[in-house]
């Protein structure tokens, strides 16, 4: 994927770019967050709201864009997590609830044993965030 350009930043609405600055302090915080603040201790801090079925705001949408886009021009590597986590503080800033789910597969390797079960199957994570039961970021 081709990384965006400050030129196209600069082409970008004024409420735009003052969303993609916030969105890049956010992403480095939930990457900081992550990295090296052990999970027992934030967990708690990321907020679940209960699944309802409601339109989806527009700035919702465009709060999810906008992370995106962040995401993948930050100096950083910024996985679901902490684009999920980024776009949860932004929603919740403007009173926009939503929900962060992390799931969990065991990925299947090539080479099983006898009992059919492989002690050294890795683990995938995944996380998302929705918004009136509908995945803005991470789908």
């Amino acid at each position: 994927m081709r990384r965006p350009s400050l030129a196209s930043f600069l082409r970008l609405p004024a409420t735009t770019k003052a969303l993609a600055v916030e969105a890049a302090a956010f992403l480095a915080l939930a990457r900081f967050l992550v990295v090296f603040v052990r999970l027992r201790r934030w967990r708690h801090r990321i907020s679940t709201a209960q699944e309802h079925h409601a339109p989806v705001p527009a700035l919702a949408w465009k709060v999810s864009w906008v992370v995106r886009r962040v995401a993948d021009a930050v100096p950083f590597t910024a996985v679901c997590l902490q684009q999920a986590i980024a776009a949860q503080w932004m929603l919740r800033w403007r009173g926009i609830a939503s929900q962060l789910t992390v799931g969990v597969r065991r990925e299947a390797e090539a080479s099983r044993t006898a009992a059919g079960r492989d002690p050294a199957q890795r683990l995938s994570y995944h996380a998302w965030l929705q918004v009136g039961g509908e995945c803005v970021v991470g789908c």
